[in-house]
């Protein structure tokens, strides 16, 4: 028996949550009735078959999985993971977390989320041409299980601790050299709010969006990496960004991924996470951030 559900396009990351488990967020998603997940694996049991049992309460309870934030999810060392160092290293761990999420989860399409890492000696010109060469080889593994590679640029004040790259110019301009269908970018709005003429430049480039992500802006800037707001809260124009979107008629997912640290007295992490997704949610809505989509779904 189907029924027919309506749903927007908002979906939550589990960087969102802070140290929530999988299960308290899946059910978190279905307390406010949000479609899509982001599934950090770092959130999931090393053991695979353990893993495999837990992203099945993602199918279980109706959810999409939009994207996958991998253990490994940068060619080179990053803050999140230090090791292995070498690239191949690091590819081969990518390919194993897209055999996990395949083999668990078969009937999604997720967008594996990819950053640059710290450019090896401080050699940019080395790393890109690293991206390059294998951003097409790591596109053919995330089609071949189903899904698609996300390219992501950071902000620049990740620069030399998570990111060789954070130019939405030059990430556009990677996506075109690779040219492949599978390889597609991530528009996070924290990372790329601040450039020159950038609500334009995205417009432009919808085409190569494959989610966006949102996070709002400390009027002060960030005090440490990992210090982001809710929408609305800080100094973001997402009425800007709303219009933009709304023309270029993104029907992709908008992702809530915050990432902040009980040590600062403001953070949202000491409020109830229900709380503050339902008012970023409300806030992006508000803005006109966020499309309807209807599907058919079977019914619980």
């Amino acid at each position: 028996m189907a029924s027919q559900i309506r749903h927007d396009n908002f979906a939550l990351s589990e960087f969102t949550t802070g140290e929530h488990s999988l299960a308290d967020d899946v059910r978190l998603c279905n307390e406010l009735g949000i479609a899509g997940i982001e599934v950090c694996e770092s959130k999931l049991p090393e053991n695979e078959r353990e893993a495999r049992d837990l992203l099945m309460e993602v199918r279980d309870a109706g959810l999409h999985l939009v994207s996958v934030q991998a253990r490994v999810h940068a060619l080179f060392p990053d803050g999140m993971a230090p090791e292995p160092a070498d690239p191949q290293a690091r590819m081969d761990a990518m390919r194993r977390t897209m055999e996990l999420f395949a083999t668990a989860l078969p009937d999604e399409h997720p967008s594996y989320v990819l950053i640059g890492g710290r450019a090896p000696d401080h050699d940019f010109s080395r790393a890109r041409e690293t991206l390059l060469a294998n951003g097409g080889r790591l596109a053919d593994e995330a089609q071949a299980h189903g899904g698609r590679i996300a390219f992501e640029p950071l902000h620049r004040v990740m620069m030399n601790e998570n990111t060789f790259l954070s130019s939405w110019e030059e990430a556009v301009r990677i996506a075109n050299i690779v040219a492949h269908d599978s390889f597609k970018l991530v528009c996070d709005i924290w990372n790329v709010w601040d450039q020159t003429d950038i609500i334009e430049r995205v417009r432009n480039e919808i085409a190569h969006v494959a989610v966006v992500h949102a996070s709002d802006w400390h009027k002060g800037g960030p005090r440490r990496l990992n210090d982001r707001m809710v929408p609305g809260r800080g100094i973001i124009s997402w009425e800007t960004w709303g219009a933009m979107l709304g023309d270029a008629d993104y029907r992709g997912w908008v992702c809530l991924e915050m990432l902040s640290e009980k040590t600062f007295h403001d953070s949202y992490l000491h409020e109830e996470p229900a709380k503050y997704v339902d008012e970023a949610r409300e806030h992006l809505r508000r803005a006109g951030c966020l499309a309807h989509r209807e599907e058919t779904a079977a019914a619980k």
